[in-house]
């Protein structure tokens, strides 16, 4: 068994190491092979144009795709976001691999929180029609307002801090016990 994680800085665990990522965490609870391969930075775009050399090549048998938060911040639309990770859900099918969908956290600036959350519900229907599993770190990471990050769990409104990328690792491995 080999994991890969597929995303941006949320998955890469920025500002920190990706051996303080909620990813890695989660991976060494399992104790299987495991390559996180988040890009600071990186859109849904991005991971389709590294998509061989960075998963495929690794022959994994599970790959965790999450991403989006970059491409609303670039004014992608909710659309385009959720068809490239459409895309690569198909490419880690073609691999023989397992796609697993992560759900977007939230962010603290308004207007790309309410086009993220657009991005949520349609990768939500996405995850059902497809019949894929996914990880909803949204749901446990966000405020009573259900528009914020919680307080206690980010850095600067859109990166989690430790006690974040904690409880994401605890999310991550609760929903990965039911998969694996």
């Amino acid at each position: 068994m080999k994991i890969v994680a597929l995303g941006d800085s949320i998955t890469y665990g920025y500002p920190y190491l990706p051996e303080q990522s909620w990813f890695n965490m989660a991976a060494k609870k399992f104790n299987v092979a495991y390559i996180n391969c988040g890009v600071n930075g990186d859109t849904t775009a991005g991971m389709l144009r590294r998509f061989e050399q960075a998963v495929a090549a690794e022959n994994p048998s599970h790959v965790i795709i999450m991403g989006g938060t970059n491409d609303v911040y670039g004014a992608e639309r909710p659309g385009t976001i959720v068809a490239n990770i459409e895309k690569l859900i198909r490419l880690v099918q073609q691999c023989d691999a397992a796609p697993i969908l992560g759900i977007p956290i939230p962010c603290n600036d308004h207007h790309e929180e309410a086009i993220l959350s657009l991005c949520r519900d349609g990768l939500k229907q996405l995850a059902a029609k497809m019949t894929i599993p996914s990880i909803d770190f949204h749901a446990a990471l966000v405020d009573s307002s259900g528009m914020r990050i919680k307080e206690e769990y980010h850095i600067d409104g859109l990166h989690p801090n430790e006690a974040g990328y904690q409880l994401m690792g605890v999310i991550a491995i609760e929903a990965l016990s039911r998969l694996l």
